[in-house]
């Protein structure tokens, strides 16, 4: 009887045993696995991806193409990516003339796509002041995709446009409009923001003073929330600049958005349900540092070896002031959701328009110290810098930053093709020839073009040469006069 009895009650324990340590195992499988994707969530952004690939360009500048750096295309609108399998660093560029009113730009252009394998056969590229390219894997097939943030016309009344993306797709691409609708779009970034697997888009509508999800659905189709909107908890900004990192190190990623002359919001991450990425209210960080100050982006790393990342920041002068030169600031988080800000360097050229966009983290000398690195392509109107090809600034544990600026005439670029449909804004090459009032040449002056050869065309007879107003537009640029070039030229 007893043996009857003992025999279930035994299986019952075993039974018992068994789905115990099922469940611990499948506890332990879950835990790791959380703690897996919350020890890198960084590595899951757009700002990641961008860091890595120019920092790779400043260090090796023969991935950097050499028609990148044409006048008639952009320093601003642009982005490294891989399109091929090649291993070789491809880049998509807009052009300098689409934030111009005085060109008037009201549809979007073919956008130069520099294949390093030779010549791009994908789709075209479309945009108008794509702002801010968002660089990441989107629909998880291990390859990069590239969303494009488009701003619209310049000129008012200003439209807005949809935002784009180039996915990758079997062994070619695609090219479509994203959700969202028309807007005007300054700022945004991707991460993946819920924890899901898959990465997330940001996007910041400056002059709307919204702000907006794309929730993606895994395979790079998209669900657009709004996050933000004007007066919404309070705030009622212009977001033109947007990032996400994971600022204080919980292993969620939070959203940074910048104001001219406010400084910063700041939304912290929280555990999510999937789809549905959750942040805390709002908090707000003004600095005097940023008081006359337009944030043009955001880079971060651990720049004071402390084992934890900080917020590296690029500003200009705001209104009256506009545009003029270039802070650098350092938000020191320390794992915390209290920063710092202290100003690292400041440069003022003493004239409107003179900026730059983008900075990212790198260690440039070596040193084992983070430092900030720009890449400068296309057109630029720094008068103080004519030919600029890079700029550096050094972070030294025993003294102040300094900033190191590198002409294109040192860099070594390499010879990759690029394409454009649209001729009325790429102007091709043609023969340089000599005429009894100056010499000519109808080439416009790339990047790469020394000041003594822009001289050479943009001065006849100790005045500037009619026949060449390309070059002479270009001197002027520069700010060379006939005189100095006079110099040039002996």
């Amino acid at each position: 009887m007893s043996a009857q009895i003992g025999a279930p009650r035994y299986t019952y324990l075993k039974r018992g045993v068994y789905y115990f340590v099922t469940f611990i195992c499948l506890l332990s499988v879950t835990y790791l696995n959380a703690t897996q994707v919350k020890a890198s969530p960084n590595e899951t952004t757009s700002r990641f991806v961008r860091n890595t690939y120019m920092c790779e360009v400043g260090e090796n500048q023969s991935l950097r193409p050499t028609a990148a750096n044409d006048r008639d295309l952009s320093d601003i609108q642009f982005a490294f990516i891989h399109l091929d399998d090649d291993g070789q660093l491809d880049m998509v560029q807009g052009f300098h003339r689409e934030p111009k009113n005085e060109f008037n730009v009201t549809k979007p252009l073919d956008y130069v796509v520099h294949l390093s394998s030779g010549t791009w056969s994908g789709p075209a590229v479309k945009a108008l002041i794509a702002r801010k390219f968002l660089i990441q894997d989107f629909n998880g097939d291990g390859r990069d995709d590239a969303v494009l943030l488009n701003a619209g016309n310049h000129k008012p009344p200003r439209k807005g446009l949809n935002n784009t993306i180039l996915l990758s797709e079997g062994s070619g691409h695609t090219y479509k409009n994203l959700p969202g609708g028309s807007k005007i779009s300054h700022g945004g970034g991707a991460g993946d923001l819920d924890l899901d697997g898959d990465v997330d888009i940001l996007v910041s509508n400056g002059q709307q003073k919204s702000v907006q999800i794309l929730i993606n659905k895994g395979d790079g189709t998209f669900e657009a929330k709004s996050f933000l909107q004007p007066y919404q908890h309070g705030t009622n900004d212009y977001f033109y600049t947007a990032e996400i990192w994971d600022l204080d190190a919980d292993g969620y990623l939070d959203i940074v958005l910048a104001a001219p002359k406010t400084g910063f919001v700041i939304y912290w991450g929280k555990a999510s349900k999937k789809d549905k990425p959750t942040f805390s209210k709002k908090q707000r960080f003004n600095s005097e540092i940023f008081s006359n100050r337009l944030p043009l982006d955001m880079a971060f790393g651990d720049f004071d070896n402390d084992g934890f990342d900080e917020m590296a920041v690029i500003d200009t002068r705001a209104a009256p002031q506009r545009y003029r030169g270039w802070g650098i600031s350092i938000m020191d988080f320390d794992g915390t959701r209290n920063p710092n800000a202290k100003s690292v360097y400041d440069d003022d050229p003493g004239q409107d328009y003179h900026w730059h966009g983008w900075i990212d983290a790198c260690d440039v000398n070596k040193d084992k110290w983070l430092d900030l690195s720009a890449q400068m392509v296309g057109e630029n109107e720094l008068n103080a810098y004519p030919n600029v090809g890079k700029v550096e600034w050094i972070n030294s544990p025993l003294g102040p930053w300094t900033q190191n600026i590198i002409d294109r005439s040192n860099l070594n670029f390499s010879g990759t093709k690029s394409r454009t449909s649209d001729s009325s804004i790429s102007s091709p090459a043609k023969n340089i020839s000599n005429k009894a009032s100056g010499q000519v040449n109808t080439n416009r002056p790339d990047g790469t073009t020394s000041s003594s050869e822009v001289c050479t065309y943009a001065v006849y007879d100790s005045s500037w040469n009619q026949n060449s107003p390309l070059w002479v537009e270009e001197a002027k640029r520069r700010g060379l006069s006939a005189e100095m070039c006079k110099l040039f030229l002996k």
